[in-house]
């Protein structure tokens, strides 16, 4: 029986990007394997091909990076794609995560930085292992060097709620690929 595999990204080559381009590297790989029935599901319209997978483009899968998506809000749109495969590889999607292991799925994450981590992408040098805490901390720290205003700081008071329940999406899959060593620590 032949797997069939969901890759699951807003952006996907040629956007710039180093996500992008490794999303669209791996799916190439994984096609010239001739062993997978691959289908990407992508927020970008005209994305690069790769023979033999099949791109479905949604725009929302774009929004789902910039907005506040809960898992139960995508559910009933995805469902179908979702049980018609058996591996969902996501990108950057992070509420798909929960939805896929809802429906027995294994669920592979790709980390492209550290957003699910950090609230502002940036995890600070001795900090392997670190309370939730310690990483909010440490991004107000860096706001703050960087000058940021009021509204700045504001705005990742808003995000830690989100940044939170991302670290919780993405300990539930079943595999969690990231970029470097540093990263995956």
């Amino acid at each position: 029986m032949t797997l069939r595999v969901l890759v699951i990204t807003p952006v996907y080559y040629p956007e710039v990007g180093g996500g992008a381009l490794a999303t669209y590297l791996i799916t190439d790989v994984l096609a010239r394997t001739g062993q997978l029935r691959l289908t990407v599901l992508t927020g970008v319209r005209n994305p690069e091909r790769v023979n033999g997978v099949n791109y479905i483009y949604d725009p929302l899968i774009k929004l789902i990076n910039k907005r506040y998506f809960l898992p139960s809000l995508l559910a009933k749109r995805y469902q179908k794609i979702l049980k018609r495969h058996d591996i969902i590889y996501v990108a950057y999607a992070f509420p798909f995560v929960p939805l896929g292991k809802a429906y027995g799925k294994k669920v592979i994450v790709h980390l492209h930085d550290y957003r699910p981590i950090s609230l502002n992408g940036v995890v600070l040098a001795g900090t392997k292992g670190s309370s939730s805490f310690r990483l909010i901390k440490d991004s107000f720290t860096i706001r703050l060097m960087q000058k940021k205003g009021v509204k700045d700081l504001a705005r990742n008071v808003l995000n830690i709620p989100y940044t939170l329940q991302m670290r919780r999406w993405v300990s539930m899959a079943d595999t969690i690929l990231a970029v470097s060593k540093r990263h995956a620590e």
